[in-house]
């Protein structure tokens, strides 16, 4: 524990030292105080205000949504023992604990409750090749902000592969909610501006990300009223209509409703 609190030291002075570039500064000095925070992984779940600065663009048409991202170059810092990844546009880190700290760009599209969602990909630009002299750090993990300095192992399943982390140049997430007072669908998009080869110890980075929503804006089902909604995948649909036919039974209007990822 001595060797990566020394290590950790020897990071935070580099990180914290001698740049000229009041952004640098900026960038470094917010990096030198979160490793003193969280240990040897500086960046897990943090957000970096020098980091909300991504260009966007936005195409919809009726049953059709496009949303761009363009990133900067990924700025690399050395630290003593492991390396650190600055990607403005980016909104925070992977918290996966012992996996390699990423930066993650997120974007919430919000739908009518009675859209169905049908495709989501993305189309990925100017990628670029870096080779690193040091493993990209490891996460801490999702930390308490009062936790003294941890000791973070990395996964060595993870380090030892050369499969890219994280697999994907994109993850996405549907569910449902209320907004203003009324049911909505929330898409959620995680896209990945770096991706690692920690076996190798190469990074790709993509200076353009480009994701296509596909969906559809049904009939609403609802009646005018009803007393209990149901919302779940459509695999429980089956097993939740004896639910609702005892509800009915018992003179409580319900309505079952699915969605689908």
């Amino acid at each position: 524990m001595q060797g990566n609190q020394e290590s950790l030291k020897s990071d935070c002075r580099f990180m914290s030292g001698g740049k000229s570039m009041s952004r640098a500064k900026a960038i470094l000095g917010t990096i030198g105080i979160v490793i003193l925070l969280l240990g040897s992984a500086p960046l897990a779940g943090m957000q970096l205000g020098e980091m909300k600065s991504k260009s966007m663009d936005v195409i919809q048409n009726a049953e059709s949504r496009t949303y761009r991202m363009i990133f900067s170059a990924p700025e690399i810092y050395s630290g003593e023992k492991y390396s650190y990844v600055v990607v403005n546009g980016a909104d925070y880190y992977t918290m996966d604990k012992g996996a390699p700290a990423m930066p993650v760009a997120v974007k919430t599209f919000t739908f009518p409750f009675n859209t169905e969602i049908s495709k989501v990909d993305c189309d990925v630009s100017g990628i670029s090749t870096h080779t690193l002299n040091k493993k990209i750090a490891p996460s801490v993990g999702a930390v308490r902000m009062d936790s003294h300095i941890v000791e973070v192992k990395e996964n060595s399943k993870i380090y030892a592969s050369d499969e890219p982390y994280p697999q994907k140049w994109f993850d996405y997430r549907i569910g449902v909610g209320m907004q203003d007072g009324e049911h909505v669908v929330f898409l959620t998009v995680e896209v990945h501006p770096v991706r690692y080869f920690p076996a190798s110890n190469i990074m790709e980075s993509a200076e353009g990300i480009e994701i296509n929503i596909e969906f559809e804006e049904k009939q609403s089902s609802f009646p005018d009223t009803y007393d209990l909604l149901i919302i779940t995948p459509e695999k429980f649909s089956d097993a939740l209509q004896p639910l609702v036919e005892h509800k009915e039974s018992h003179g409580i209007k319900t309505i079952l409703e699915t969605t689908e990822s």
